[in-house]
């Protein structure tokens, strides 16, 4: 990897991030959206993929609207 590609892999995921902060914002305004550190965290484990983290703030967003919870 050269020092270029280096840079927008991190720019690229910097970009994921604060889409999905904003998404979190967006989609849970009643829950403090996880810090950036943590949103890293799950692309990482996650291999990257976007979707599966947007597929999660979805999820957790129909069970913060679940009656009785």
């Amino acid at each position: 990897m050269t020092p270029a590609e280096l840079d927008q892999h991190v720019e690229l995921n910097e970009r994921k991030i604060a889409s999905l902060m904003r998404y979190w914002k967006h989609t849970i305004p009643t829950v403090e959206a996880p810090s950036r550190e943590q949103f890293l965290t799950w692309l990482r484990m996650f291999d990257h993929d976007f979707d599966v983290l947007v597929y999660g703030i979805e999820e957790t967003q129909k069970k913060c609207e679940t009656p009785g919870r």
